[in-house]
């Protein structure tokens, strides 16, 4: 027998055992298929899934946003809810990497990619920039320089959020006609109220720039409050009729005394429409401002770490039958956000149409939508800004006193502005003007007022009296133009300038 090995048969020995090796590698429970070649992982690292996530096929046309993902669906830019996300990254748990080793995703790990893939797809700024437009079910309604509006078709640039269930052709009635539900619940609102018509034509611009998203585009963002002091006056049903206008996730609910939460903020991204049943808890004026206005806003996801920024574009739309206090006072900033719609009419039983609000919005869609965009061209006919009620200014003054009693002893205590006597202005201290502010206090609430004499001044000094300035020298701080009313007086007496007076109330 020859001792020389046959080369055949050692090629066949070292298949066979390669064979054997790859049957027990099997058996082990070690992967045996590849990834396809846009996955391939070459190290398994966080990095390296992210990025290979974010090229895959399954992330194709996702933009990250404020602190969301976000998929264009052939009418509008819709939420990929983040559950959605996780799971698909647990798909790349036990795919091979290098030499065939296994890869291994925990919690921690599949929050890292996570945050990595939402890197790569920023787009910081996406929603900003959306075209001005109502966003329809048959196309996006936008208004030429005439104010006019079109229709035109949908498409990812417009960079909208929401799909109204109407749908709108050229040539559409504006006005509801005779007998239908909604011609039916505007007159209702109408009848017996001298300021009505104004009153209606206010709503319909409200509802124009809720369907809009145009909320904090106005040349004076303003929040609505719709004040009705008794029950059945129709305040309830218009919230209800705009509300089921849109799509369940173009409205959330926060109500302005929650403002100051970041979690709740998180409910306001992307939203249409925010709305309130009902005003109870004091509001904290600066960040109330800061929401009205569109100013960039912080978010926190619930139970989150992660603070997601946004330009919020919602329309605020609230309903009380009791106008509640801000901390911080109503100061003229506070004011120039505040749009008070009164509904006077209680509506008489014989009249009522049971949950009238939801039924126009289910049954005349169509109608509602035309009728808000009429409302929509109105606005911008109108300077971008709201028709305001001469009862709107009115509301506001009685609000400002009962709000912030600085501006309610103002409205009590301060005379009208006189032209300056013997050329020189009246004066009066600080001091003075906080122990007069104190006495009134008392004797209107029947109790101290809690707030100190720093306060009383920054929040007087806001008010920017006509003909006042605080003055700071020479030994005095205090007001000069400002007088305060004898006992008795009322603003008519001031109207000679020999009334004019100085000091302390007497």
């Amino acid at each position: 027998m020859s001792d020389v090995l046959d080369p055949v048969n050692v090629l066949d020995f070292v298949e066979a055992i390669k064979s054997i090796a790859r049957q027990s590698a099997d058996k082990k429970g070690k992967p045996k298929a590849k990834l396809p070649a846009d996955e391939f992982l070459k190290h398994g690292s966080d990095v390296e899934i992210a990025d290979a996530f974010a090229a895959s096929s399954a992330m194709q046309n996702v933009v990250f946003d404020e602190g969301r993902f976000w998929r264009h669906d052939g009418r509008c830019w819709a939420p990929i809810p983040d559950d959605e996300i996780y799971r698909a990254i647990k798909k790349y748990d036990g795919k091979t990497y290098g030499g065939g080793q296994p890869v291994r995703l925990s919690d921690a790990r599949i929050e890292s990619i996570f945050r990595t893939v939402s890197k790569t797809l920023a787009r910081l700024g996406f929603f900003t920039e959306a075209t001005r437009g109502i966003n329809a079910a048959n196309g996006l309604i936008v208004f030429g320089d005439d104010f006019e509006p079109r229709l035109i078709a949908h498409d990812p640039d417009h960079r909208k959020r929401h799909v109204l269930a109407g749908s709108w052709e050229h040539g559409s009635l504006f006005d509801p006609p005779e007998g239908s539900l909604l011609a039916r619940y505007l007159a209702g609102l109408r009848a017996g109220d001298p300021e009505g018509h104004i009153k209606e034509r206010t709503l319909r611009q409200i509802a124009g720039v809720v369907v809009m998203g145009h909320g904090t585009r106005l040349i004076d963002p303003k929040s609505a409050v719709l004040l009705g002091r008794t029950a059945e006056n129709g305040k309830t049903q218009y919230l209800n009729m705009i509300t089921n206008l849109l799509p369940p996730a173009a409205v959330c609910t926060v109500p302005p005394d929650r403002l100051h939460d970041d979690n709740k903020m998180m409910l306001i991204v992307g939203a249409l429409l925010n709305i309130s049943g009902e005003l109870s808890g004091a509001i904290a004026s600066e960040r109330f401002k800061s929401v009205i206005t569109g100013d960039k806003l912080d978010a926190r996801k619930a139970y989150g770490r992660d603070v997601a920024q946004f330009y919020p574009e919602a329309q605020h739309v609230f309903a009380t039958n009791q106008l509640p206090p801000f901390r911080g006072g109503m100061d003229a900033g506070v004011r120039r956000r505040l749009l008070v719609v009164e509904f006077l009419r209680t509506i008489p039983p014989g009249e009522r149409i049971y949950d009238i609000g939801r039924r126009i919005a289910r049954e005349e869609p169509d109608l509602l939508l035309a009728w808000a965009i009429e409302g929509a061209r109105d606005l911008l006919k109108n300077g971008n800004r709201f028709a305001e009620p001469l009862s709107s200014a009115r509301i506001l003054d009685e609000w400002t006193q009962t709000a912030d009693p600085v501006m309610g002893w103002k409205a009590d205590r301060v005379a009208p502005p006189l032209e300056a006597v013997n050329s020189e202005k009246p004066r009066i201290s600080n001091a003075d003007a906080f122990r007069d502010f104190q006495r009134w206090h008392e004797d209107v609430e029947g109790k101290k007022a809690t707030i100190g004499q720093r306060t009383f001044t920054e929040r007087l000094r806001s008010a920017g009296l006509p003909g006042v300035s605080y003055v700071a020298k020479h030994g005095f701080r205090g007001w000069e133009g400002l007088r305060l009313k004898k006992r008795g007086e009322d603003d008519s007496d001031f109207l000679n300038p020999a009334a004019a007076r100085t000091g302390p109330r007497d």
